[in-house]
């Protein structure tokens, strides 16, 4: 499969990376496949994951302990048409573990920048919109200090216990802001045993977690306004607290050093915003085409 280069995977929407440990229970594996395949269904959300497969069972050597990540790809792809694979799923994979037996190659593959433990995870994070933490140790605990260095939201689910279980029980108030997890829901999750759990419930907890991780994504709004000093106060004190309380991030194409051809570059900008903002006062020509357009 060949090495898509990090470039080409810029305009294609936000992106969540599911990260963590090695599954060993059933429940645990059904999980993350109905996890990723809710993913797929139910959100535009691309999925990112290490390229890592997993380990042989302690208990028995005839199995394998799939990874967190290679279980959701594995349950995204089964819900994707196969041309859906290169824009929908993303696998960033070490160059010197690729075609290893512990290694799975699906959608577009990258090749994260450097050669060590420690830049490979700052590249995975960086490239995420949310991180999705499961089970593990040492290296989920990597993961999750590197986004809080880079302030991304990190979404770590507790009923896989391990270092996620850790970090939920440190941080359960910024769940809160990030992901609208009320107390209840925060409670009900770290004593949950999904391994006890109906189908039925399963189902359910997958839903919501798919609800949660789509809710922690910063949105993208467009703001088409006319090129008027007069306009910026409407700008700064009516659209900007608008869109801070619907947790969005404003995007201007025209305080955007724009080379090139700007009709295609508001093409790109409306086809990733999630919302738009247009003040039509004055009935200009280029806000109206905006305003058409999306």
């Amino acid at each position: 499969m060949n090495v898509t280069p990090e470039s080409a995977l810029s305009n294609r929407g936000p992106m969540i990376a599911f990260l963590g440990g090695n599954l060993a229970e059933d429940k645990h594996i059904e999980f993350a496949q109905l996890l990723g395949k809710y993913v797929a269904e139910k959100t535009r959300l691309r999925i990112c994951v290490t390229g890592y497969k997993g380990k042989q069972s302690r208990a028995d050597s005839s199995c394998c302990e799939p990874s967190f990540g290679f279980a959701v790809a594995d349950g995204a792809a089964s819900a994707l048409d196969a041309a859906e694979h290169p824009l929908r799923l993303v696998t960033r994979i070490y160059t010197k573990r690729r075609g290893g037996s512990d290694t799975f190659e699906i959608g577009s593959v990258v090749e994260p920048h450097g050669g060590n433990e420690q830049s490979r995870r700052l590249s995975t994070i960086s490239s995420a919109d949310v991180i999705c933490l499961a089970g593990g140790s040492t290296g989920t605990w990597g993961y999750y200090n590197f986004a809080l260095a880079l302030e991304q939201p990190v979404l770590p689910l507790p009923f896989f216990g391990g270092a996620a279980r850790n970090i939920w029980t440190r941080n359960r108030m910024h769940l809160r802001v990030n992901f609208n997890i009320d107390d209840t829901t925060s409670s009900r999750w770290l004593n949950t045993d999904l391994s006890s759990l109906s189908e039925e419930s399963v189902v359910d907890l997958a839903e919501a977690v798919t609800a949660a991780v789509a809710a922690g994504v910063r949105k993208r709004c467009l703001v088409c306004m006319p090129f008027r000093d007069h306009f910026e106060w409407v700008f700064e004190q009516i659209v900007v607290p608008a869109a801070a309380a619907a947790c969005a991030d404003i995007v201007r194409i025209d305080l955007e050093n724009v080379v090139g051809d700007i009709s295609a570059k508001f093409s790109s900008e409306i086809t990733q915003a999630d919302c738009a903002i247009a003040i039509v006062t004055g009935q200009r020509p280029n806000v109206l085409y905006e305003v058409g357009f999306a």
